[in-house]
Order: structure tokens, then sequence, then C-alpha cells
């Protein structure tokens, strides 16, 4: 009697549930499995499994979008009309010998545009999953805008992250970049290492801090260390990480020796060419995370379980939202900077203020710090001998003293790709033009 209960009340659900899960999501696609199962048992007194309610998901999402497989069709014309409504936007598409769907590789016109004329020449690289009906990976480039926003540059949709789908998504990415050289972070992926090697070359490839440090105190922990003094060693890779100069470089190094003769010798190892300051033979920016690729994989996160078609629609419908609020954004700025980048010159001018310096020439001055060091400052052409200016575009805290007394503006003293006429040209537009 209990058995022809129980399968009394499952035929029940399976009747009840396919109306019921279709009129959930139609009314709201972001309704998650657990969601249709507390509501249905809210509404009728039945408990579902999670995987009843994930099951009735798809069923309603291919009742109301159709087979996912059926979306993989649409593709080529998508691409077609994006190419076709957007100038100069590269949306292409491969397929496998028997004619199968096999990748994808979008980046718009006006994406493109706005990163050659306002962005840093920086790149974060990244890949997430998907988790819609045939998975996938969603492999993605993205920048920096002048106030340090999220900006989205190009994405591919690909089976796995394999050396030939990061190797074809970097011959597309070259191909948007224009010749233009850039630095590009990275977290140590192999597949995607091989790839920048054999289309970029190696030299530009910056190797993301977090992931390093997370290697490190892996390694750290298996030599026994710990974890205060693993702490300690944590804090000293990222002294050696931000280091300017290969003196301060060696002096940190011989601080880690000094710790644990290993630590040190892993440092070595680990190629710091292609994480320290000191040896980075390009401009980084003091970008040395990949947390704004990481910002993009959340920033899709609602695309991820969808067909391949409403990603890519939803996708166009999210960089435009994002490229018209910072449009809005730029023109309630009342100063010709961020408030990301306001808040870095304040922090320096508050510790300039326990400075002292002297002028050699009408743009040269010597600071000494308060520990009485000197250092060099040139206004013209923003250099200090610290070479943190240099290395991060807003004036340190020597710089800032400096010009205090100047008669320059600090803000004429920023790097142009952080100020205001520079974020105007990233979105299309110059600030002040009418829409």
């Amino acid at each position: 009697m209990r058995l022809m209960r129980v399968l009394i009340r499952r035929q029940f659900a399976v009747n009840k549930l396919g109306g019921f899960s279709r009129m959930q999501f139609w009314t709201n696609q972001k309704f998650r499995p657990r969601d249709i199962c507390n509501d249905f048992e809210h509404a009728f007194q039945c408990r579902l499994t999670y995987k009843q309610g994930w099951r009735a998901k798809e069923r309603a999402k291919e009742f109301i979008n159709g087979p996912p497989s059926s979306s993989f069709h649409l593709v080529p014309w998508l691409c077609r009309r994006l190419v076709e409504s957007i100038p100069d936007t590269r949306a292409i598409w491969t397929s496998t010998d028997e004619g199968k769907f096999k990748q994808l590789f979008v980046s718009y016109g006006p994406s493109i545009v706005g990163f050659h004329k306002g962005c840093r020449p920086i790149l974060k690289l990244d890949a997430c999953f998907l988790t819609g009906y045939y998975r996938g990976h969603c492999l993605s480039a993205s920048a920096h805008d002048a106030n340090d926003g999220l900006y989205p540059l190009a994405y591919a949709i690909v089976s796995s992250e394999n050396d030939d789908d990061w190797l074809w998504f970097l011959v597309n990415l070259k191909e948007v970049l224009q010749g233009r050289q850039v630095v590009l972070v990275t977290d140590r992926n192999h597949s995607l290492l091989n790839g920048i090697i054999k289309v970029f070359g190696g030299e530009c490839n910056a190797w993301c801090l977090h992931h390093l440090r997370e290697n490190f105190s892996t390694f750290a922990s298996s030599k026994g260390l710990k974890a205060n003094r693993r702490k300690a060693a944590l804090k000293l890779v990222n002294d050696l990480a931000y280091a300017r100069t290969d003196e301060v470089f060696k002096f940190h190094l011989r601080r880690l020796y000094g710790m644990n003769e290993h630590l040190g010798k892993w440092v070595e190892d680990n190629n710091p060419m292609h994480w320290s300051n000191a040896y980075f033979p390009f401009q980084s920016w003091d970008k040395m995370y990949t947390n704004m690729a990481e910002c993009f994989n959340n920033w899709i996160m609602p695309l991820r379980d969808m067909d391949i078609i409403q990603f890519m629609t939803g996708h166009v419908l999210k960089v435009t939202d994002i490229l018209v609020r910072k449009r809005v954004a730029i023109q309630s700025w009342k100063l010709p900077v961020g408030d990301k980048i306001e808040e870095d010159i304040k922090k320096n001018q508050f510790v300039a203020r326990k400075y002292m310096h002297r002028p050699t020439s009408p743009t040269e001055f010597i600071v000494y710090n308060t520990a009485r060091k000197m250092f060099a400052v040139k206004l013209i052409p923003r250099t200090c001998s610290c070479l943190a200016w240099k290395m991060s575009g807003v004036p340190c805290a020597h710089a800032c003293r400096a010009i205090e007394n100047s008669g320059f503006s600090i803000y004429d003293m920023v790097d142009p790709f952080l100020s205001h006429p520079k974020l105007g040209n990233m979105t299309g537009r110059e600030p002040g033009e009418n829409s």
C-alpha cells in the first residue's frame, strides 16, 4: 500500500511538473532547480529531488527555446548579422569535417576601436566553464578602462582549454590588436602559455601574482613552513613582484634566502622576468592580477547556462549596456580623472606631505623622503627615479611633492590613458559629444 502511494505521488509530480516548470521558467529564466523544487513543494505539498528540478528546468528551456542542438545552425547567420550591423566587428566560426559546430570568436567594432583609442595596452586572459546542455568553455580577453573598470574586448566559445582552442583564440585576438604591442596577463595555463609563445612570443606574457602566490604557498607548506613564517614569506614574494629595480629585488631575495634556502631557489627557478616589475620588459601598469578576467566571468554568469544563440544575443546587450553606463558615468565626472584614480592620487599626496624637496630647474626636483633618501623627479617627461610613476601612470608620492609647488596641475601629470579624454575615446565618442 505504501509503495502504491509513492507511485501515485510520483506520477502526480510528473504530470504537474512539466506545466509548472514551464510557467515558472517563462516568467523568470534565472530560476534555479532548487527554486523549482521549493515552489513545487509549496504549491503541491510534494517534494522533488534536485535532479528532478534540474530536468524540469532543462525541459522547460527546450520547450520555450527549442532543442539546444538547433541553436548551432543559427551561428553562421548571427555572425553575419553582427558583422553587417556593427561596423569593424570580427565574428567568425569554424566547424568539424562533419559540419558540426566547433569554435566561435566575437569582438565588436566599438570595443576594438575603444580599446585602441582609450585603453592601456594590457589584457587579462582567462577561461570559464559553460553550464548549458553542451557545456564547453568561454575564453575571454578583458582590459582596464581609464577608471580601472572592466572593458570586455573579445570572447570565444570552444569545447575546452586545449592547445588548439587557445591557439585559435589567440590568432584571432592578434588580428583584433592590429599589430599593437600588448601585455598579456595569464594564470599560467599550459595550453595558453604555449599559444602565447607561438602567436605573440613569450616576453609579453605576465603571470598572475595571485596564482603565483598560491603555488609558492603550496611549495612553502611542503617544506614545513608554519602559518606565520609562510605568511611572512608570501609578503616577501609580494615585495619581489613589485620591486622596481634589480637592487631592490635582490635585497628582498636575500631576505627570502635567509628565511629558507629552498624558497629563494623556488623564486629564481620560476622566471621572475614574467612576474617582477624589476625584470618584466614592458610596462605592466602595476596590474599584476587576472582579477579583471575573473570579473568578466562573473559578469557573464547569467549567460553561462544558455544555448549559444542566447549567449551571443545576451552578450551584445550586456556590452551595449556597459558602454552606455561608462558614457553616462564620465559625463558626471567633476575632475579629469575617475574616482578610483583620484583615490590613488590622494593617497600619494597624503604621503608626500612628510617629504622635503628642492628645485634644480623649473621642471626638475630633488625630493627627500622621511629617511632622507633622495629621488630625482622630472615633470617632463613624467619620471621619478623610484620608477613608480612610470610604471603605474599615477604620480608617485615624490612626484606629488614636486608638483605641489611647480605651477602644474597634478591631473596634467597623470598618464593620458587615465584621463577624461581617453575614457571618452574608449566609449567611442569624445566627451561632451551629443548622443
